[in-house]
């Protein structure tokens, strides 16, 4: 045995219950099934071979199973099903891969002493097999830069083919190619050029004559844009901003109780409880091991009395002839019962292809007023269910009924082992009191997620110490992360750039991952936790989210407005709150309204009555409204801002969205509007400049390993936005006023600074039952623009919360205070004016 990871990722996998199943889409599928199959193309496969699941592949491979053939493999029965599939994982990779037989195949990586020492032991007796050292990536801070970065891995089946049809012969089947980030997109600079030798051998395969050799080339250095020291501080301070608003908003309750708008929504500390089970943070899987710890035991045997309890319940509640359906159902149990149905659905039972979404059956079952018992009975009816693995007798006839009692019998043993059924017992548990605060945050000890103190152990179990104090201060010295609890807010990001260059100082997106553990080779185990957490870390959330851009978007109608002619500089409008000119009338956020005013005021203030006006205006020809025309108007300073492409950042960015669906809803940056943080940065950039609009970049120059400039990178400019004089001093004065007029909403955060900032607000609400998204743009200083910062949180309550991050950022690169105190104190609660709207 070798205490090392198989190198090449197998298409068959084995899950927690012993099943295998195929680890990818189907296009993957087909592909695995040619090469299994020892064909030539996927068209040759027969219908019977594209249909056989991955327990007919295996026994197929491992002993010729369906085949007229004897043994492929010829992997003898004395081996588990893990062990043949780990051989099986080898010998694919050596007698089925296509290429070269003289291109080298790494077996293992990571191998031990003892496996390193019987390989050369024994080399004779295996000839071609050989022990090599290589050059493996690490990288430092890794989650500062993960999204950045990226990482690198053995290079697939299919790229390599790929290569190889292209002409490029520049890899072999061991080597790493970049995955994802810039290692990906720099891939041709990174990699260099293999050497080679070309040997004379003789019928014993033994060399005779070494031909010729050519050296290989190492791959170039990449030199980034990016401030290391700014880009790690930013990542602390968001980190740090997240936890304060969580802070000010968790609250000793079991229940968030009613609100009337998403600022006012608060996290019940029972919440939190379940966050940290709900996100893996606590293992609930090791609560039955050999070494559980007395807290997690006693935890345990509760589970299994709330187990038995709420699965009666459930079966009751689905039995054959009940009529409960969700409108008549607790939260709770409508919680398992959509669970059995994802299971159904998971395990091919219900096949998802086959319901018909149209029926009057599926439409009710997903309105609430049909229940589980009745759906699932007609979709026995409807021909749904995949009867194939459920234990019927094909010789046998079954009423409906029966074979629904047939699939209880199922749902009973999928329901037992399913790990997120386990969680709403827990959860339950958690909610009735049956698992309190103290046990969990002992649990966090004994598990190790705290540093063990038997002192808190002790104060917890008598409650000397509430468990609301204990969470609450582990926050406030972030040992326990918003990005760990993954409740809102516990995303966003920071984008701070090079106003005169284009260049990209920082790209910082939370909550992040360790890309060590994925780079040379995948740790599996740690990828699953990613996939599964709530947060959704592997998301680069300054290129990969999308968000309306809310009242920033305010100059760009500004510079609508005042160069279509629709409004003037010194023009002064009434706010009457209710814009009434069109039907479904939107308001002003502030209900007494903000006066007569002009345009600066009205970005100063972020008047929404100025600006549905302004987007009216834009749409009126001839004294009628048109919401396409104005829309258009729209359009056309949206492109000359750069909203119709990519950021030109060098790393996988989504599409920008300009708003196609009224005009005045779209003046204040709602509509459909939607963007990226790193593409309204590249916005502000250009509103910073007044004017030049960069592809911006986050490299700034490549060499090779002599020093040599292969590559002196400068951002493109892409536009340059020609307006009037008194067009871009509205926008600036108008920004100013934002940030720095007396009683402004952030004025407090910037006073007194060291260095004038102009800036805007934003909020943007995706759905009323979650805080609104937090937005601030921002540059400095405001008399000579040189760098600008842009914050987004997700879920963020109010601008507020993002102006505050900009802030702080703003004082550590120009060190307007002690940066060791502000990256390194503990968070406090954020003092936001959360039902501030702009």
């Amino acid at each position: 045995k070798f205490d090392g990871e198989l190198a090449n990722d197998f298409f068959i996998k084995i899950n927690s219950d012993g099943e295998l199943y195929f680890d990818g889409d189907e296009k993957e599928e087909y592909r695995f099934k040619r090469d299994a199959y020892s064909l030539r193309s996927v068209n040759e496969l027969s219908e019977s071979q594209k249909e056989a699941d991955a327990e007919e592949v295996f026994y197929y491979l491992k002993e010729g199973k369906g085949s007229k053939s004897t043994s492929v493999f010829g992997i003898s029965d004395d081996y588990s099903t893990e062990e043949a599939l780990k051989i099986m994982q080898v010998r694919y990779y050596m007698m089925l891969n296509k290429f070269e037989k003289y291109m080298p195949i790494t077996i293992a990586t990571n191998v031990n002493q003892k496996t390193v020492a019987a390989i050369n032991e024994y080399g004779s007796e295996i000839p071609g097999v050989d022990i090599l050292t290589e050059t493996y990536r690490v990288y430092t801070s890794s989650d500062v830069y993960a999204h950045m970065m990226g990482y690198t891995g053995l290079i697939s089946t299919d790229k390599l083919t790929e290569l190889k049809d292209s002409g490029n012969e520049n890899y072999s089947a061991t080597d790493q190619i970049g995955k994802t980030g810039l290692e990906s997109e720099l891939e041709e600079y990174l990699h260099g050029k293999k050497g080679s030798k070309t040997i004379k051998i003789n019928s014993n395969s033994e060399t005779e004559e070494v031909i010729e050799i050519n050296e290989p080339v190492a791959g170039n250095d990449v030199y980034l844009t990016i401030d290391s020291n700014l880009q790690e501080a930013a990542y602390t301070l968001l980190e740090k901003e997240l936890a304060s608003i969580l802070l000010s908003k968790i609250v000793n309750q079991r229940t968030v109780g009613p609100f009337e708008s998403a600022s006012d929504i608060t996290i019940p500390i029972y919440d939190v409880y379940y966050a940290l089970i709900d996100n893996n943070i606590i293992d609930i899987t090791k609560f039955d091991s050999d070494n559980a710890k007395k807290y997690e035991k006693s935890v345990y045997n509760k589970y299994l009395a709330a187990r038995d309890n709420d699965f009666a319940r459930i079966r009751s509640e689905i039995s054959v002839n009940s009529k409960s359906n969700a409108s008549t159902l607790s939260d709770e149990m409508n919680e398992y019962i959509d669970r059995i149905y994802e299971i159904l659905l998971e395990k091919n039972i219900l096949v998802n292809s086959k319901v018909d979404k149209d029926s009057t059956h599926y439409k009710k079952y997903k309105e609430g007023t049909l229940g589980f018992s009745e759906f699932i009975q007609s979709a026995f009816e409807n021909g749904w269910i995949n009867s194939d693995k459920l234990d019927i007798s094909e010789d046998s006839f079954y009423s409906t009924k029966e074979l629904y009692e047939i699939l209880l019998s199922y749902i009973d043993n999928e329901i037992i082992n399913d790990k997120q059924m386990a969680k709403y017992v827990y959860k339950s548990m958690i909610y009735s009191y049956n698992l309190t605060g103290n046990e969990i945050c002992i649990i966090l000890m004994e598990q190790g997620v705290l540093e063990y103190n038997e002192s808190n152990v002790d104060k917890l179990a008598s409650g000397s110490i509430s468990p609301y104090s204990f969470i609450m201060d582990k926050i406030r010295t972030m040992e326990i992360t918003a990005g760990q609890l993954a409740l809102d807010p516990c995303s966003g990001s920071v984008v701070v750039t090079d106003v005169n260059t284009g260049e990209v100082l920082a790209m910082v997106t939370y909550p992040s991952y360790d890309n060590n553990m994925l780079a040379n080779s995948i740790d599996s185990q740690y990828y699953s936790s990613l996939l599964e957490d709530h947060g959704d870390v592997l998301v680069n959330r300054a290129t990969q989210t999308k968000t309306a851009p809310g009242s920033t978007y305010k100059m760009l109608v500004t510079a609508a407005g005042l160069e279509e002619g629709v409004i003037s500089p010194g023009e002064r409008i009434s706010d009457h709150v209710s814009f009434t000119k069109i039907g479904n009338p939107p308001s002003c956020h502030k209900k007494s309204g903000h006066g007569t005013i002009d345009v600066v005021d009205a970005i100063g203030v972020s008047c929404n009555y100025y600006f549905y006006e302004t987007g009216f205006r834009l749409g009126t020809v001839g004294g009628e409204y048109n919401s396409n025309v104005g829309l258009e108007k729209l359009r056309k300073y949206a492109e000359m801002f750069g909203f119709n492409s990519k950021s030109g950042v060098e790393v996988s960015e989504y599409e920008p969205q300009i708003s196609d669906n009224d005009a005045v809803r779209s003046a204040i940056g709602q509509g459909n509007n939607a963007y990226s943080p790193v593409q309204i940065s590249r916005y502000v950039t250009a509103l910073a400049n007044s004017g030049t609009v960069y592809d911006l970049t986050l490299i700034d120059k490549i060499t090779d390993i002599d020093g040599n400039i292969v590559l002196d990178n400068k951002a493109e400019v892409i536009n340059q936005v020609e307006m009037k004089n008194s067009t871009w001093n509205a926008i600036h004065q108008g920004m100013n006023t934002v940030v720095n007029k007396a009683g402004s909403s952030v004025n407090k955060l910037f006073k007194d600074m060291g260095v004038t900032v102009a800036g805007k607000t934003g909020t943007a609400q995706q759905v009323t039952t979650r805080p609104s998204h937090a937005l601030f743009v921002s540059y400095a200083p405001y008399e000579s623009p040189e760098i600008s910062v842009t914050t987004v949180i997700q879920f963020g309550y109010a601008s507020y919360n993002a102006a505050d991050l900009a802030s702080q950022i703003y004082q550590y690169y120009y060190e307007l205070t002690d940066t060791d105190v502000l990256i390194d104190s503990n968070v406090t609660e954020s003092d936001a004016d959360t039902s501030q709207h702009d």
